[in-house]
């Protein structure tokens, strides 16, 4: 049998298929709202949490809300979430109740999800968005780049000084780039000895302290003007806060070996906007 016979046939399987249920599948495009909703973002959450909560990708979330690294939300603050691509095609005779009864979901949440007022008119051929109850959130999180909601947003950095200085003098142990299998280093590490000082690269303000992404440990985030970022992880202790400025070459932690690592070094990483860099390029 030739391929191109053997995909027509399977093509007209899922179509069958597809009818069979009731539902289609759509590819949405992130500049239209009216495949959208808001969230509103609570505290404690991060994009990560909120994309496994509505079974999208924390990657869709960042596209469609134009978020920059480190990807810092506020509460409050209102997020476009994608509607699940899975939707119900209403047949004559059906309810939003029984819609909801059929996928095993809640009827408000059903009517909420796509809008509907009371008395939840609906017609045959009309499209409802179905709305899937989230399974097994994972609060592990799994990426460098996202961190919860914080109260206030950050006001505007200081002018920079114009050039990166070392955070801390020691061995590159671990350089920027692939380190084999699939996988890359955003940043370097250092090899410090416990409780050497670890400064502040240039003028900024602090956008991240604490302890979330547990593989780094403690972690600092100091944003720069012009969209620069630099991060500063495996801390033994944190001396600045979230909002304070910070000049370059001012202490900022000490070097310990917390996160998942077993000796005491700094994870230093710069980025531009969105784009990961190799530091050693831009560090005297």
């Amino acid at each position: 049998m030739k391929l191109q016979k053997v995909i027509f046939i399977l093509s007209v399987i899922l179509s069958i298929n597809l009818a069979s249920c009731h539902y289609d599948f759509y590819n949405f495009s992130s500049s239209n709202k009216d495949f959208m909703f808001t969230h509103k973002v609570a505290k404690g959450e991060n994009v990560h949490l909120i994309a496994k909560k509505y079974q999208t990708t924390a990657a869709e979330i960042i596209s469609i809300n134009d978020l920059d690294p480190p990807y810092i939300i506020f509460v409050g603050q209102k997020l476009y979430i994608p509607k699940t691509a899975k939707v119900h095609i209403v047949r004559a005779g059906e309810t939003i109740g029984i819609i909801a009864k059929k996928h095993q979901t809640s009827f408000k949440k059903l009517a909420q999800y796509n809008s509907l007022k009371h008395p939840y008119t609906i017609y045959p051929g009309q499209k409802i968005f179905l709305f899937h109850k989230p399974k097994n959130i994972d609060n592990k999180l799994d990426a460098t780049s996202y961190v919860s909601a914080t109260k206030t947003a950050l006001r505007s950095p200081p002018p920079r000084s114009g050039k990166f200085q070392w955070p801390a003098k020691g061995k590159v142990i671990n350089p920027y780039g692939k380190i084999g299998l699939g996988k890359k280093n955003d940043g370097i590490n250092i090899a410090l000895k416990n409780g050497t000082p670890i400064r502040a690269a240039d003028d900024g303000i602090v956008a991240y302290s604490g302890s979330e992404l547990k593989s780094f440990g403690n972690l600092v985030l100091i944003k720069h003007t012009g969209g620069w970022l630099t991060t500063y992880g495996h801390n033994k202790r944190i001396i600045v806060k979230r909002g304070d400025s910070v000049r370059k070459g001012q202490i900022i932690a000490y070097a310990g070996q917390s996160g998942s690592v077993t000796r005491p070094q700094l994870y230093f990483q710069i980025r531009k906007k969105k784009q990961t860099l190799n530091p050693l390029k831009y560090l005297p």
